[in-house]
């Protein structure tokens, strides 16, 4: 008997389920150990395990057994037991919308969970089963939510060790010390090579959820329609083309085959024909469609329409949006990098001579609409100046007040009535002309229409005698520019008159409505913003969210179904918690420099990276930083680090303007700015144009400025070698 192997039968209790899930006893997304997951649905765990129901996720801090995120979703269908067996069945409608767990109980499951982690020394994945008692004695399935409060008894049904869960960080982040898990920077197309250059120059910082589910959404639909009607291709982009990751904009730049083919048989050869063409595409088609589908949503009342009808009408506004803005990818921007290259190359090749000016000068001195916007608070300041006592007010009242005071209407006392209403009325119709001129893409950020306080500091800056007139300087470029252009048109013949005539037009062409092109993209802002807050606003009424301003964190489907909740006049899901979360997030992620490239690579196409996209911070760790040089010039002067436009105030005659990236509505600062440093951006970035204009020294692409340089630091940038020094330590 002592050989025979020893048999046991083994009898268990049937365990009743009225709700199951799955614990995590550490974060499975994050690989937090001090927070835990927990999956919870109605009836039996199968339904979760077999991917037929969206269950409600909590993530718990382990410690306490709060509840930091719940997400509650439209569980449709259950599994239930019969006689028998089990079988799927819909969701009763009572419990489609309810929590399953209440905080009581999720603080009990934890408890359970840190138990078992505890025995087991390791995170744990656990399944467990909560029943509820009944008059019988056993689980009666399914009790009315709000009536159960803290009843209920919990099983563990089986504890196995987590797999794949990101390794634990060894460097404590933040003032708790709290050990956070390292950002991956995952692509999400592991064949596609994902960069941060051309049109996500004009998104520096994390963009917000409704940007990258609604407007980046809208971009990748109509790309296809856009590249046909421009170039008459459709599939010239990858399907990701426009994608984020943590947040962050990305272009995926591996080219479908078909693309490559057109390029070397119907790009190439066809170029000087496309040149001829984009400028009239622009002024002729592009641009006008753009103007009459935001004069369309202009004259509505937002607060008068229906959800659905507000929400329709937001999203047809975005989408004429973002088909001007991929058309200028064709239009104006790739256009401006070709004809304005062609032009650099015909110029130092053929053309210049010692003393010549370089061939950026033959680009530059157009009345461009953000020249115009700085002229225009040029010409507010002057008629201030010559009014002493508004003019000393102005100086010595911070922007804010003077902000709250414009808008209210109410004079100040030392200040004339009518002096103070005019300056209003001159104030008005500068941000009508100029407010819409978008600080970055991100439709979630604030306007200047919305933030006017840097253009009073840059009125304080012209009152007190600080800066340039931007009408001489943009006279005196427009001048340098013609005299240069009618010098080398004397001077050549030929070949070389031949080549020079062509490659000028093309460049000067594409550089007279480059800025334009760009400043215009804000047409639609400052409608589209005012329906999503009217938007906003509602959704904060029903307790979806607390601010209107909270739309903005929600994802495009969250959008959807509070809409159709409100036109159905039901409850909103409460989204408040899951918007904190997020803000978090993107609080975190400002902290922490994007790779400008994913994977990394030396070289595409034979070109070395490093000439058209940001340096990785992993290079950057000297105390002199690389950039691209594009506008020449050497500085040494205090700086002065924006994240935001928040940030403007801070900004100071002489300083050197450091900043992620810089828009049409950053001009001002510039006539203040001894010399621009910037993040991200190229020699035709909108930085690196405005510093040649005002003759400074810029150095763009340095891929971690804004984190290494610290406002007041006396930094040394230097435009010629593309490099900025910082002070040693």
């Amino acid at each position: 008997l002592r050989d025979l192997p020893l048999l046991a039968v083994v009898v268990q209790q049937l365990v009743f389920a009225d709700a199951a899930g799955v614990l995590f006893t550490a974060n499975p997304v994050t690989g937090k150990r001090d927070q835990a997951m927990i999956t919870a649905t109605w009836g039996l765990g199968e339904a979760i395990v077999g991917g037929m129901v969206t269950p409600d996720t909590l993530t718990v801090e382990k410690a306490t057994g709060k509840v930091l995120v719940r997400e509650t979703p439209d569980k449709q269908v259950m599994t239930a037991r019969i006689e028998g067996g089990t079988q799927e069945q819909p969701m009763p409608g009572h419990l489609r919308r309810a929590p399953v767990l209440s905080d009581e109980q999720v603080a009990e499951l934890t408890r359970l969970g840190v138990q078992i982690e505890q025995l087991y020394g390791m995170p744990m994945d656990i399944e467990w089963t909560l029943t509820f008692p009944s008059p019988a004695g056993r689980g009666a399935g399914l009790p009315q939510p709000k009536a159960r409060g803290g009843e209920g008894i919990f099983a563990i049904v089986q504890a196995r060790p987590i797999t794949a869960l990101p390794a634990c960080p060894a460097i404590p982040k933040g003032e708790s010390g709290e050990m956070e898990a390292p950002i991956e920077w995952t692509p999400p197309d592991p064949k596609g090579i994902y960069m941060r250059s051309s049109i996500i120059d004009l998104m520096p910082g994390p963009l917000c959820p409704l940007f990258i589910s609604l407007g980046i959404s809208s971009l990748l639909r109509q790309m296809p329609q856009i590249s046909k009607h421009m170039i008459g291709l459709e599939g010239v982009f990858a399907a990701d083309y426009f994608t984020s990751v943590n947040s962050y904009g990305y272009m995926n730049t591996s080219f479908p085959t078909k693309t490559w083919w057109w390029i070397l048989f119907g790009l190439l050869p066809g170029y000087p024909r496309l040149l001829r063409n984009l400028v009239p595409m622009w002024r002729d088609e592009l641009r006008p469609k753009y103007q009459a589908a935001v004069a369309q949503y202009t004259d509505k009342s937002p607060s008068q329409m229906p959800p659905a009808d507000l929400w329709r009408d937001t999203q047809s506004l975005v989408d004429a949006a973002t088909y001007y803005i991929g058309g200028l990818m064709f239009a104006t921007m790739g256009a401006s990098a070709g004809s304005e290259g062609l032009l650099t190359q015909v110029y130092n090749k053929m053309v210049k001579q010692e003393s010549d000016p370089p061939a950026t000068t033959l680009m530059m001195g157009w009345n461009n609409i953000p020249a115009r916007a700085e002229k225009s608070l040029y010409d507010l300041a002057m008629w201030c100046r010559e009014r002493k006592e508004l003019a000393a007010y102005v100086l010595e009242t911070p922007s804010e007040e003077l902000v709250a005071q414009l808008t209210n209407g109410q004079s100040p006392n030392r200040v004339s009535p009518d002096e103070w209403k005019e300056m209003q009325g001159r104030f008005e119709q500068h941000l009508r002309q100029f407010g819409y001129i978008v600080f970055q893409l991100d439709f979630g950020e604030p306007l200047p229409l919305d933030r006017p306080e840097p253009m009073l500091e840059n009125i304080k800056m012209y009152l007190r005698g600080d800066g340039t007139n931007p009408h001489e300087r943009q006279q005196a470029s427009e001048a340098r520019r013609i005299q240069t252009t009618e010098t080398m048109l004397g001077r050549l013949k030929g070949l070389k008159l031949w080549a020079f005539r062509i490659a000028l037009k093309w460049g000067q062409s594409m550089a007279e409505i480059r800025e334009d092109a760009l400043a215009e993209i804000g047409l639609a802002y400052p409608v589209l913003r005012q329906m999503l807050r009217e938007m906003g606003g509602r959704f904060a009424d029903a307790g979806a969210i607390r601010q209107a301003d909270d739309i903005y964190w929600l994802e495009k489907e969250e959008v959807n179904a509070g809409v159709a909740a409100l036109e159905g006049g039901m409850a909103l899901d409460d989204l408040v918690r899951r918007v904190a979360q997020r803000k978090a997030f993107q609080q975190k992620m400002k902290s922490i420099t994007p790779p400008p490239m994913i994977p990394y690579k030396e070289r595409v196409l034979g070109i070395k990276t490093d000439s058209f996209i940001a340096h990785s911070e992993d290079v950057q760790t000297s105390d002199t930083l690389k950039g691209v040089p594009t506008s020449p010039g050497k500085v040494t002067a205090p700086a002065c680090v924006l994240h935001s436009p928040q940030d403007f105030g801070h900004m100071r005659p002489g300083d050197v303007l450091v900043a992620g990236a810089t828009t049409p509505a950053w001009t001002p600062l510039f006539a203040m700015a001894s010399a621009v440093v910037t993040d991200v951006g190229g020699p035709l970035s909108h930085g690196s144009i405005v510093a040649r204009e005002y003759g400074i020294p810029a150095v763009m692409g340095t891929g971690v400025a804004t984190r290494r340089i610290q406002s007041g630091q006396v930094i040394t940038v230097d435009g010629d070698r593309g490099t900025v020094t910082l002070p040693s330590k």
